[in-house]
């Protein structure tokens, strides 16, 4: 039995670049475990450092990533559930998607990572995102 005080634990995200218009389904068993412990309390405090990654939380369903403080990489908008005022200030294109949604849009900072880093961020979009969704409200 499930505690009521405990978020509902989804199995899945759809995971869109933005730029691209590619999208994936990211099933949660692709997130580890340990990463999103680390990153609760990051996404709670509204940002940090992890490994030489920034993150940024711009609002509660809104961050940033970038390799350096100052230049994000990315800016990220997550949906728990339907949103359609997220999915216009992110400029998705076509109707909302239905379900959790990730959506990510490529800064010009990204320009200036290596393309190893630029490689570690899908993954870091996704972990970012699992520990918002599984970190109760304030």
């Amino acid at each position: 039995m499930m505690n009521r005080d405990e978020p509902a634990r989804m199995d899945a995200l759809i995971h869109i670049t933005l730029n691209s218009g590619d999208e994936r389904i990211s099933p949660r068993s692709e997130g580890r475990d340990d990463i999103i412990a680390m990153l609760k309390p990051v996404v709670a405090a509204g940002g940090g450092e992890i490994a030489g990654l920034h993150i940024l939380m711009e609002a509660a369903n809104v961050f940033t990533l970038g390799w350096q403080a100052d230049t994000p990489a990315v800016r990220c908008y997550l949906a728990k559930e339907p949103n359609p005022a997220l999915w216009k200030q992110a400029e998705g294109q076509g109707s909302e998607p239905t379900g959790t949604w990730l959506a990510v849009r490529l800064l010009p900072g990204a320009l200036e990572c290596t393309t190893d880093q630029v490689m570690m961020l899908g993954d870091a979009e996704r972990h970012v995102a699992w520990a918002i969704i599984e970190t109760p409200p304030n």
